[in-house]
């Protein structure tokens, strides 16, 4: 039962006329139970939707119904129902897959007509029910990128909104398929199982017209049925991955693709007392957001920025409205609209931390996230963008340059001769905090220990501990940018790893030979293992969260290469 609508649920007396009369035994999975529920009965499905936690919840439903399979025994059959956003129904129909048989779709219309549709029953022969099919060939294409399949039981493909969703993915288009009934026929008992065997075939004969394609697009326009069984036929071994559309006027936006990876990350508790305490940390926030809007200046922007990319990053932080409480549990930013939304999620890892450093992380974030505009990495095409690790993990490198650095320079100016004469301490400081908020989030994550850490965070991790270790031993006299000015890169190699579903990178473990690479200036350093160093245990220092022990062995590097790291010392 996919019913997260609290306006409106659907009744058990409605569904139980429409069951088989003898059984052994009724099991109700509502995706209520496994969903986090808003303050104040606030429907989950209301804008933005936090597609992650209602995903992660439709996952673990699907999974506990087959967990009952599999230790049924006698034979289990599915019946799924619910009124809730389409995406999700195509996730439940590929997390079920078309081998969890038998499946019914109960369906009600809108004029409260109820249809059983027996998924599974015999094709009566000569019956068709797409009569629109575009965009496929017996002539395999040689273009690559995403396909987007458009499928509908009535509505025209809207083919400039489905080409603007696919170049947001920034994949590129190998080709845009449509299925669709032009008659308006409903989708009742006795095309349920003509429509399930029909979309198996037109997406087993996109992936033959298409070959090269790097994945699929589905986008669905229909009753909640038509999306269940077009998740159905989706076969991830065949297919590959599926980007999920749902529409949000005036085009569409992206759900989540498949198949779906549950993300692992802590579920927020829920009440009075956690929004209070929520509330209070963002006021705080709020406080010194407005601070920053009033009193940055152009001489506290990194020397890499333009005077006039430094002017408009400011008129973008000037005009920037800030929600004052939370919606929902993302952290969204929207530039076009100039608004920032504070989720419960951040607000939820900021109270981890103390007062003074939660409001230098909230600032950090800001100017990372407004930076990242600069970069042309918006909301319109994040998504996916890990794929290209190196190019991520540079971009995020300078955001990140330029919240430390900009807070540094801010914070020494507003705090008169005292702090102009502590740049060491001032930008360690800011260094410290961007290392605990990544370690907090990270924990949210994963817990006490990162099963699963990828290379990128790796170097993520052990960057800015060595800066942070550089930035201590800055004099007076010396600039900030001394330490950050240039890139940084530090790696542990070889490792060995294996990819995740999206193709990143996890490192497994170390090996007995691997060794650290530095380079700064232009300049390469080598650390291999020593009695006093072995870059090995690194991997695992940063797994399980060693801040202490990390920071140590940074120090040691910078002391040891001193002379282009440190050269003011």
């Amino acid at each position: 039962m996919l019913c997260l609508d609290v306006d409106a649920p659907v009744a058990d007396d409605d569904i139980l006329p429409l069951l088989p009369p003898a059984r052994r035994e009724l099991k109700f999975l509502r995706l209520s139970t496994f969903a986090t529920q808003g303050p104040k009965g606030k429907r989950p499905t209301s804008s933005p939707v936090d597609w992650i936690a209602l995903a992660n919840a439709v996952s673990r439903l699907a999974g506990e119904a087959l967990a009952l399979r599999d230790s049924s025994s006698t034979p289990v059959e599915f019946f799924v129902v619910g009124l809730a956003p389409l995406p999700l129904f195509v996730l439940l129909g590929a997390e079920l897959s078309a081998w969890a048989k038998p499946q019914t779709f109960l369906n009600v219309r809108k004029d409260t007509t109820w249809d059983v549709l027996r998924l599974d029953d015999k094709r009566p022969s000569g019956v068709r029910y797409f009569d629109t099919v575009v965009g496929l060939s017996d002539v395999p294409s040689e273009a690559n990128g995403l396909v987007g399949v458009f499928i509908s039981t009535q509505a025209m493909l809207p083919r400039d909104a489905v080409r603007d969703f696919l170049r947001a993915q920034g994949n590129g288009i190998a080709g845009v398929v449509e299925c669709r009934n032009s008659t308006s026929t409903p989708v009742d008992a006795a095309h349920a199982p003509v429509i399930a065997e029909e979309l198996a075939q037109v997406l087993a004969a996109t992936r033959r017209t298409y070959p090269n394609h790097s994945g699929l697009a589905l986008f669905v326009s229909g009753p909640a049925s038509l999306a269940f069984m077009a998740g159905r036929a989706f076969n991830p071994r065949a297919m590959g991955r599926a980007w999920v559309a749902s529409y949000a006027p005036p085009g569409y936006e992206l759900a989540f693709t498949l198949p779906w990876k549950p993300v692992s990350r802590v579920e927020l508790r829920r009440g009075p007392k956690q929004e209070q305490a929520r509330q209070k940390v963002l006021l705080a926030v709020l406080a010194g957001v407005r601070t920053l809007k009033n009193t940055l200046k152009r001489e506290d922007l990194p020397p890499f920025l333009a005077p006039s990319e430094g002017e408009k990053l400011l008129a973008r932080l000037h005009q920037l409205e800030i929600a004052d409480e939370p919606e929902g549990d993302e952290t969204r930013l929207s530039v076009g609209q100039r608004r920032l939304t504070f989720g419960r999620g951040l607000l939820e890892g900021m109270r981890q931390l103390d007062e003074h450093h939660r409001e230098l992380l909230a600032l950090q974030y800001l100017l990372h996230e407004l930076f990242h505009f600069d970069q042309d990495l918006t909301s319109q095409n994040y998504r996916g963008v890990g794929r290209g690790g190196f190019a991520l993990e540079e971009v995020d490198y300078w955001a990140d340059t330029l919240a430390i650095g900009t807070l540094a320079r801010w914070r020494m100016r507003e705090g008169g001769p005292q702090l102009q004469r502590e740049p060491g301490r001032v930008l360690a400081e800011e260094i410290d905090v961007s290392l605990r908020g990544i370690e907090t989030f990270d924990r949210m994550e994963s817990g006490d220990r990162m099963g699963e850490l990828l290379e990128r965070r790796l170097r993520r991790y052990l960057i800015w501990a060595l800066q942070l270790a550089r930035a201590r031993t800055l004099r007076p006299d010396t600039d900030i940018w001394k330490v950050l000015g240039e890139r940084l890169i530090v790696e542990l190699a070889p490792l060995r790893g294996s990819f995740d579903n999206v193709h990143d990178k996890v490192v497994v473990e170390a090996l007995p030979d691997t060794e650290m690479f530095v380079v700064w200036g232009k300049r390469l350093m080598r650390l291999q293992r020593r009695p006093a160093f072995d870059p090995a245990a690194l991997v695992d220092v940063v797994r399980t969260f060693d801040q202490r022990l990390l920071r140590t062995r940074m120090e040691y590097v910078a002391e040891e290469e001193r002379a282009v790291l440190t050269p003011w010392v």
